[in-house]
């Protein structure tokens, strides 16, 4: 998405007259913030500790897939050992008179992560819409930062051959609601996009300027993008 897409995407978004004052002063400080981070924006979660991602949006339900999670600490590399297992899908919404493939993508985002692991994905599974997968993801995080910097944002998808794969939801879990050493099951719900406010957006818009930050254009990827409700395109697929 480019930065002229990201800022028709603000026009767009509601937004409350009251905290305006508030928010200003957030957009200015964000700004400058962001201005100033080094190209491996370390200090990106820093900042995404306001409330920068109100939500994923739920005009109409899409869904929810099934996982769980759990974090160890390495007890001689000074790291977390994340593990992701992505159980199932359920009652995924992809009309569709060709063939459904759908597999989720499971992206780790915070700092650090520059020379890490931060995409992985289940296999596709065709014809069904409520898919099992079982299928088990390690990522590695520093243990610099604070866990409540990262966040797991989960991407149900339909596989295409030879062009692009097609968003059918998104859910996002945070890791500061993931106790270490406790295996944590968890339905999230899928919805059509990640909901913002005006200060995300801006950091959005400012990064999708970093043309040659691959993490800052992953990340600007994954908040903008946007379930498209028109799948006559993917229909004899």
């Amino acid at each position: 998405m480019s930065g002229t897409e990201v800022k028709d995407e603000m026009d767009e978004m509601d937004y409350d007259e009251d905290d305006e004052t508030e928010e200003e002063e957030a957009l200015d400080e964000a700004e400058e913030d962001v201005k100033s981070m080094g190209s491996r924006m370390e200090k990106l979660f820093e900042i995404s500790r306001r409330p920068l991602q109100e939500n994923y949006v739920y005009e109409e339900p899409y869904g929810e897939i099934s996982i769980n999670v759990y974090i160890e600490t390495h007890p001689t590399n000074n790291e977390f050992k994340l593990t992701v297992t992505v159980v199932a899908a359920n009652t995924l919404v992809w009309p569709t008179t060709g063939m459904f493939r759908p597999f989720v993508e499971v992206n780790l985002i915070g700092p650090r992560l520059a020379d890490k692991k931060r995409k992985q994905s289940t296999k596709s599974k065709s014809g069904s819409w409520s898919p099992r997968y079982n299928e088990a993801f390690v990522f590695s995080i520093s243990a610099i930062e604070d866990l409540e910097c990262y966040e797991l944002h989960f991407c149900v998808k339909d596989y295409c051959f030879a062009r692009d794969d097609r968003l059918v939801g998104v859910a996002v879990l945070q890791l500061r609601h993931v106790p270490i050493m406790v295996r944590t099951g968890e339905w999230l719900g899928l919805g059509r996009r990640i909901q913002m406010n005006e200060t995300g957006w801006t950091i959005l818009r400012i990064l999708s300027q970093r043309y040659n930050d691959d993490v800052a254009k992953e990340f600007v990827k994954l908040k903008s993008e946007t379930r498209q409700e028109d799948q006559s395109s993917v229909q004899g697929s």
